[in-house]
């Protein structure tokens, strides 16, 4: 599952001069993820430890999940 949003209180370009961040591990438990609903679906399951989270410098967060 892939989304993407944005949260102006990530937005890092005047402070850090890199194109993008890209975090793992217990970054999760700090930052604010949606909730997400899937009409129909089969199972619930997902491994919360395989994830890719890439923060832009404008506060563009990319979330990727197994």
């Amino acid at each position: 599952m892939r989304q993407t949003w944005y949260d102006p209180r990530l937005k890092f370009r005047e402070y850090y001069d890199k194109r993008n961040l890209t975090l793992n591990g217990d970054i999760m438990q700090q930052i604010w993820i949606p909730d997400t609903y899937v009409n129909n679906e089969k199972s619930s399951f997902a491994p919360k430890t395989e994830f890719l989270l890439k923060v832009s410098p404008d506060g563009k967060i990319d979330y990727s999940q197994r």
